[in-house]
């Protein structure tokens, strides 16, 4: 049974991310308004931002941690559930970590994501949309595809200006929204902690060797099973968000969510706080 806090803080921060996606289909489901009016959704749920030439916030300053309760259709919003609940209540951190992570990792997202693009334009703003698009992979054929089964049986058609708000903005203004960073630190927190435990059990001397090389037999047969989670989680996570031309992935996102997460976690294990 996980921890009292751990189910608090999961079940809640995926709660927060109901009515915004209720809103976004709220036709769908016969509403006749969406719970959170659009407006406010693009001010307070979207973490907006100019990079060049010099950095400017569009959206309110909450958007740092509101951007994360908010996902741009019911693909990204179910990526990213399953990669948080699932991490979350293996590592089962009780409340204070768990939020500690899921707010961290987001905030840390956005942080990076605004370092990757600052790079990526240079001195001058360039448009993000390419006048052809990026050649793909075979898997991510796959994996867009897949996507698209799901959403067609689920009939997600949600309003195209809401899927795409960059239509409002200028080509060098970019938008982030949805959990994947939170859903990464998490990520990231769970291989730090099985990599800790291997070293723990593996570095030990003395009489206790055998047990412990036991303990490492079965933390090596956890940490596969956990791989193939893992993978799922970073597959599902990797749903973009979009514009008129080809998808956009938050790479620096997703690569700061899960930085925060493992060297939290590496934190807290040398520390004792675990």
């Amino acid at each position: 049974m996980p921890l009292p806090g751990t189910h608090l803080a999961l079940v809640g921060t995926i709660s927060l991310t109901l009515p915004s996606l209720i809103s976004i289909y709220h036709t769908n489901l016969g509403l006749s308004s969406p719970l959170i009016p659009f407006s406010r959704i693009y001010d307070t749920l979207h973490f907006t931002y100019q990079p060049r030439p010099k950095f400017k916030l569009l959206s309110r300053k909450e958007s740092i941690v509101g951007h994360l309760f908010h996902h741009v259709d019911i693909a990204h919003w179910f990526g990213n559930t399953y990669a948080i609940l699932s991490s979350g209540y293996f590592l089962d951190l009780g409340l204070i970590k768990t939020l500690v992570l899921i707010i961290g990792g987001g905030v840390t997202g956005a942080v990076t994501h605004i370092l990757e693009w600052t790079i990526k334009t240079g001195p001058i703003p360039i448009p993000l949309v390419q006048s052809e698009p990026e050649p793909t992979s075979l898997l991510s054929d796959i994996v867009t595809d897949a996507q698209n089964l799901f959403t067609s049986i689920f009939t997600t058609t949600a309003p195209a200006p809401l899927r795409t708000p960059e239509r409002l903005l200028p080509p060098s203004t970019y938008s982030l929204c949805g959990a994947s960073a939170a859903a990464y630190a998490l990520t990231g927190a769970e291989i730090a902690a099985i990599l800790w435990a291997v070293k723990e059990a593996w570095g030990r001397k003395g009489r206790s060797r055998i047990g412990d090389r036991d303990r490492v037999r079965k933390l090596i047969v956890v940490a596969l099973g956990r791989l193939v989670a893992v993978v799922a989680q970073v597959v599902a996570s990797m749903e973009p968000g979009r514009r008129d031309g080809p998808l956009i992935i938050g790479h620096g996102a997703h690569l700061g969510g899960f930085l925060f997460g493992f060297i939290v976690m590496g934190f807290w294990q040398a520390r004792r706080w675990i």
